[in-house]
Parts: structure tokens; C-alpha cells; sequence
């Protein structure tokens, strides 16, 4: 509960360090301190009004002063989507995201990590399919994912994070992961510890960076103090870490390409795309999946274009 709009950051690096187990923030600002509030992204608006004794309950039932939206979101059955960890394949993912576009309350929860972490992000802040594929091929266009690979010399890594990041910058707005109402929750790996975790909360502009880092190659991000980066292939997410959350139902998807996909051109950089050729090809075991259900997108795609991987799985998006 918030007197003032700014009175949130002061909690923002604390909640970031300690709410490791997909624990909901939810930033609510009283109009009885604050005053009239047009807007408040990323939270809710608690219409004015004091405490005042026994009188309180009475009075919530008959102003409706605590926005339904708010109580929505603590009572309503939730379904959470987990998206296997994979890399190039997550390009598949946006195919199944893309043929629900226009229901992005279809899954109240969004789990993922790594390149998937993009590819889901973007489905939730895109405002069409065709905005949702130009911010994928931003990053992930050949042409585009060259200019983010440019080798510095460096004692800890080959390629730094400072251009990766300031693409990912001008595609957000300073936003954070609580702010939104279509929750989304990221696995990082802190390579120092060999330990994984759960973001339920953090800046945007850095978890997305991590994500797109594949240690060690990849310069990583510092996050409280620790060093994070996309932890893939190596990364001990589980479905499991969803039990801890509200959510009632669970939602497995993954990919079977029979192909193994990889850029095809000649102007990526060839150590790069021979690391990411020998990611694809490294044999992680099938995540052992307590989930409610399981979708596999089963394809056959072996080069990287984006239109034509979403076009392959639209179609069974819309049979789930």
C-alpha cells in the first residue's frame, strides 16, 4: 500500500534480492494520501478513503472502493503456461503465442527463461502480430543478432552485453516484471553459485539482457551484486517451481524439431552460430514435467525464418 507513486522504488532492490519463490507484488496507491490519480501504470488505485474503525468492511461492500481487477487477480483460478527451455526453437513459441493474439488473458502466468523469455515478453507488450514479429526480428534477424555479436577482448568473455542491452532498452519503457497484470515470470542462473532461481519481480531491461547471454561466451548481467546470465542449457528450471505460486492448472509446452535449426547465411559470425549449432545439438534430457497438460509443437524446420516458423505452428495454437 502506497502513500505516493515514487514511494514504490524505495522497495524495488529489496524485493528483487529476497522474493525468490514466485511470490505476486501488487503496488496499490490510496487517493486518501496521494490524492486524485489519473494513472498509475503497473498498479492499482484504491479509490480515497480512511480507515475509520469497524466501518471499514461495511465500507468497501457499498463504494466498491478495491478495484475488481484487483480482486480478480487474488481469487480467480489461474492457468500458467511453461515454456521448456530450448533456444533457437523458442522462434516456435511465438507461432503458438501468435495465434491467440487477441486473448492474452488465455494464460494468466507466463514461465520461461533464456531466448524464450524475449519471444514471450514481446507477445505480451506487442499491440499486433505484425509489431510482434518485427520486435523478434530486432534481435533475432540475421542481419540484426551480427550486429550484437561484435568480439571485444576481455579476460571473462567474448562478446559484451552493452549492445544487446541498449536494443532491449529502446523497445521497453523502464518497465518492471510486477508491472504487469499478465504475469511473467523468468528463470536466471547465477554461474558463480551454480544456482538457479525465480524472478517474479526485477528490471525488464536487465533480466531480458541475461536472457539473451549464453555463459560463458556472453558477458553477464549484474543483478543485487551476482552475476546472472541465461543458465542454457544447464539450467535447473522445473515445473515444479510453479507449485509454490497461485496458479491451478499447468500448462507443459515444448518443441520436437526433426531438424535442427540453424541460421543459414554467411554473414553470421561463424564461431557464434558454430556455439549455438552445438547448444541445439546438446542432449539436456526431457524435463520431467508434473504439469496439468502438455502440448508438443512437433515441426520440421531446419533455417531460421522468422515469418514462415510462426506461419508452421499458428495452426495448432489455434486447436489448443
Amino acid at each position: 500500500m502506497l502513500k505516493k507513486k515514487d514511494d514504490r522504488k524505495k522497495y524495488f532492490e529489496d524485493y528483487d534480492r529476497k522474493l525468490a519463490d514466485g511470490q505476486r507484488v501488487n503496488y496499490v496507491i490510496n487517493e486518501f494520501y496521494s490524492g486524485e490519480v489519473n494513472s498509475f501504470s503497473g498498479g492499482y488505485i484504491l479509490n480515497k478513503f480512511d480507515i475509520v474503525g469497524f466501518d471499514f468492511f461495511q465500507q468497501i461492500d457499498e463504494e466498491m472502493l478495491i478495484p475488481i481487477e484487483m480482486l480478480n487477480s487474488i481469487i480467480k483460478k489461474k492457468k500458467a503456461l511453461f515454456l521448456e527451455p530450448t533456444m533457437l526453437n523458442s522462434f516456435f513459441y511465438a507461432g503458438f503465442f501468435s495465434s491467440f493474439f487477441e486473448e492474452k488473458d488465455k494464460f494468466d502466468l507466463i514461465y520461461c527463461s533464456g531466448y524464450s523469455s524475449i519471444i514471450a515478453l514481446f507477445y505480451i507488450i506487442s499491440s499486433s502480430r505484425d509489431d510482434y514479429i518485427s520486435k523478434i526480428k530486432k534481435i533475432f534477424d540475421e542481419n540484426e543478432i551480427q550486429k550484437l555479436i561484435n568480439v571485444e577482448f576481455p579476460t571473462s568473455f567474448v562478446f559484451p552485453n552493452r549492445r544487446i542491452k541498449k536494443v532491449i532498452a529502446n523497445m521497453l519503457n523502464k518497465d518492471r516484471v510486477e508491472f504487469f497484470k499478465n504475469n511473467i515470470y523468468f528463470s536466471l542462473t547465477d554461474e558463480s553459485e551454480n544456482n538457479t532461481r525465480l524472478f517474479s519481480t526485477g528490471d525488464l531491461e536487465k533480466i531480458l539482457t541475461a536472457s539473451f547471454s549464453l555463459y560463458p561466451v556472453y558477458e553477464e548481467v549484474d543483478l543485487f551484486g551476482k552475476k546472472f546470465s541465461s543458465g542454457y542449457p544447464n539450467q535447473n528450471m522445473r515445473v515444479e517451481d510453479l507449485f509454490r505460486t497461485n496458479v491451478s492448472e499447468i500448462v507443459h509446452l515444448s518443441v520436437e524439431n526433426s531438424l535442427s535449426l540453424e541460421y543459414r547465411g554467411e554473414r553470421l559470425l561463424d564461431f557464434f552460430r558454430k556455439y549455438q549449432n552445438f547448444l541445439s545439438n546438446y542432449e539436456n534430457g526431457e524435463i520431467n514435467s508434473f504439469s496439468d497438460k502438455k502440448i508438443v509443437l512437433n515441426v520440421s524446420e531446419k533455417y531460421v525464418k522468422i515469418e514462415k516458423i510462426i506461419e508452421s505452428v499458428e495452426d495448432k495454437g489455434l486447436k489448443y
